[in-house]
């Protein structure tokens, strides 16, 4: 599976799109600075603006997108390239290529927020909107480390659909309707919904401002739902797979 690891990683340096969606990780930090200013505030409390550069859109509808087409576009320019054939002609395991792809995802998730963190505290401590502190950064790296890890296993969903499926129209379509699903059901029910569990991941130390939710967080609903949700992604990929061997 390594030598499947080190391969994407080559692929991954060929793809320029791939440079442009990370770039996406400065549009929130960019607009908060907007906001800020715009609405006058001299001095904003430090988990206030990076809710706003970090922890809001970008969480809950930017990242989650952009994992959900990043899956389909590995998985689809391999299927229609015929890589997959010879794949399976060396011969390679059907969970080893699953979780080659998810590497990937997990890489560029966590690569995401991380960069996202860096121009967070750019745009907040250069403008004069935060004071520059080091546990104020620490807190904002840590929870971005924290999203970008928990993301990635909530997006194992779409990439299941991504392999199994025969194009690349549907799983995109799904890849937003699963991250506006996410969205909405924050405030109803967390652990129904990979994403929203994440989310009752994020709050356990309610450090967190603004997000609305009517349950107590529990820690250990939130992972059993990613962890079904992961284990049925992964055993509908291994059936769908064996069958096309």
């Amino acid at each position: 599976m390594l030598r499947l690891i080190e391969t994407e990683f080559y692929k991954l340096r060929r793809k320029k799109s791939v440079w442009m969606m990370v770039l996406a990780a400065f549009l929130m930090p960019a607009l908060s600075v907007c906001y800020f200013g715009y609405l006058g505030q001299a001095e904003v409390e430090p988990a206030q603006f990076y809710k706003w550069s970090a922890f809001g859109y970008t969480t809950w509808i930017i990242l989650p997108v952009i994992l959900g087409i990043f899956a389909t576009m590995i998985v689809y320019e391999e299927k229609r390239l015929q890589i997959v054939r010879q794949i399976w002609l060396v011969p390679v395991k059907e969970e080893s290529y699953f979780f080659s792809k998810f590497c990937m995802i997990l890489v560029l998730s966590v690569g995401f927020m991380m960069l996202t963190a860096v121009a967070s505290v750019l745009c907040s401590v250069l403008p004069g909107f935060v004071p520059f502190r080091l546990e104020d950064m620490m807190y904002l790296f840590e929870k971005c480390m924290e999203i970008g890890i928990l993301l990635a296993f909530a997006m194992l969903p779409i990439l299941a659909l991504a392999i199994v499926g025969s194009g690349y129209v549907m799983p995109a379509c799904m890849t937003v309707v699963y991250a506006l699903a996410g969205f909405f059901l924050m405030p109803v029910n967390m652990y129904v919904h990979p994403i929203t569990s994440m989310g009752a991941i994020l709050i356990r130390k309610k450090d967190i401002p603004g997000l609305l939710v009517t349950q107590e967080s529990c820690v250990g609903k939130a992972v059993l739902c990613i962890f079904v949700w992961d284990i049925i992604s992964f055993g509908l990929v291994k059936y769908q797979l064996s069958k096309r061997k």
